[in-house]
């Protein structure tokens, strides 16, 4: 995975990230964005080396995809990364090996009302151009962005070399630390909806459409974050307590 991130590396960047998305899938909640930033603290150009330094770091922890990765793998990594607060909008992390450059992130949601408004691509696009786009704003000048997925967000900001990549966080170990990141904040508020509604099982299927979480719609109806457009939500807007 290391040597897939650092063939998008070219010289004068002040900047070198990933983003992703979770939670596109799911009957209930918003969708979830991240974007991660390698940078220098002194705002001045990141080389090569210093590229290789963070993904040996990531590498060596076992950054991967977070589909691929359980609940508790998660929280290891992020707290070995000093990433404590799964709720934080935005934090850094320190890198072992250099003082030179660190890591800093940005998360973006969009909930379930605006995803019924614009549907879950627009409203997944939206949520990584906002976290992309406030990250790039403060780390520098022009950088290099790779991104999750098929296709890029329309409107980022001009110093941006943006990359769609396909099944990105299998292969960038920073789209991959970005899915950690956006994950972790997601299912730390599907475990709060969770007491706000309880039957759902939010806390264990983070909203996804398992088979428990759709009968519990079905006998109890649909809560205020599910998405009335989705099928399997749409048919019980009358039996809930909307």
């Amino acid at each position: 995975m290391i040597k897939f991130d650092e063939k998008y590396f070219c010289k004068d960047l002040f900047f070198f990230g990933g983003c992703d998305e979770v939670g596109r899938g799911p009957l209930a909640g918003p969708v979830v964005s991240c974007s991660v930033f390698l940078h220098s603290l002194l705002f001045q150009k990141i080389t090569k080396s210093d590229l290789n330094t963070c993904l040996k770091n990531l590498g060596a922890l076992g950054v991967c995809d977070s589909k691929m990765s359980t609940k508790s793998f998660r929280h290891i990594i992020l707290e070995e990364l000093g990433a404590f607060n799964p709720l934080a909008k935005s934090g850094e992390i320190s890198l072992k090996g250099t003082k030179k450059v660190i890591l800093s992130y940005h998360i973006s949601e969009v909930d379930n009302s605006k995803i019924d408004e614009i549907n879950i691509f627009q409203a997944s696009l939206h949520s990584m151009k906002v976290c992309i786009n406030k990250g790039a704003k403060l780390v520098g000048e022009n950088g290099v962005m790779l991104i999750d997925g098929k296709y890029k967000p329309e409107g980022l900001r001009k110093n941006i070399d943006s990359h769609a990549i396909i099944k990105g966080d299998s292969k960038s170990l920073l789209i991959g630390l970005a899915s950690f990141l956006a994950k972790n904040y997601r299912d730390t508020k599907m475990e709060n909806f969770a007491k706000i509604y309880p039957g759902y099982g939010f806390e264990k299927n983070a909203g996804y459409p398992t088979a428990s979480h759709r009968e519990a719609i079905k006998v109890l109806g649909p809560t205020p974050i599910h998405r009335q457009t989705f099928r399997g939500v749409k048919e019980y807007l009358d039996s809930g307590h909307l």
